[in-house]
């Protein structure tokens, strides 16, 4: 025997079920009749889906995944991964801050647009032989000393921003 169940507007077959167990995920159901069954179809409602959109800025700053078609009520993650000579800034929804974290999980409620932003590593030149090299370990003289420098602070833009 085969039955067959079909959804209504704005549902979706979900399975057949027989004292509370699945016994077929397909709508239509094919099984010898040995005994008196009592079959159950479950239908689940359709919800609405929503677009989230993830964009990089700068568009060279890095990669974003995760963007898609969700339904309303779902997870979604979205991930920022910077390139060689960026950093992860935050991710912004309409230019406000939505997370600090690379990795931002929420539940999808509305179509959403995310930007991951992106800032250049400042990097260190020193003036070596009349050529500037990037400088990986700075010293500076102390009480007559040389010690390493764990933290520099460079004026960029009337700001001092830290490049080590």
């Amino acid at each position: 025997m085969t039955v067959k169940a079909t959804a209504s507007s704005g549902y979706r077959f979900s399975r057949w079920k027989e004292g509370g167990a699945t016994v077929s995920s397909n709508a239509s159901y094919t099984f010898t009749v040995t005994q008196n069954r009592t079959l159950t179809a479950v239908f689940s409602k359709i919800l609405p889906s929503y677009r989230i959109t993830v964009t990089a800025s700068p568009a060279n700053g890095g990669t974003v995944s995760g963007g898609g078609s969700y339904e309303s009520g779902r997870s979604a993650t979205v991930r920022a991964t910077p390139a060689a000579d960026f950093l992860f800034v935050e991710w912004q929804e309409d230019g406000v801050a939505v997370s600090t974290n690379p990795t931002y999980t929420f539940t999808v409620s509305k179509a959403r647009t995310l930007t991951a932003f992106f800032k250049r590593k400042l990097s260190a030149y020193v003036g070596i032989e009349g050529k500037a090299r990037k400088a990986t370990n700075l010293y500076v003289g102390v009480d007559g000393k040389a010690r390493k420098v764990v933290r520099a602070y460079i004026g960029v833009d009337g700001k001092a921003q830290k490049f080590l």
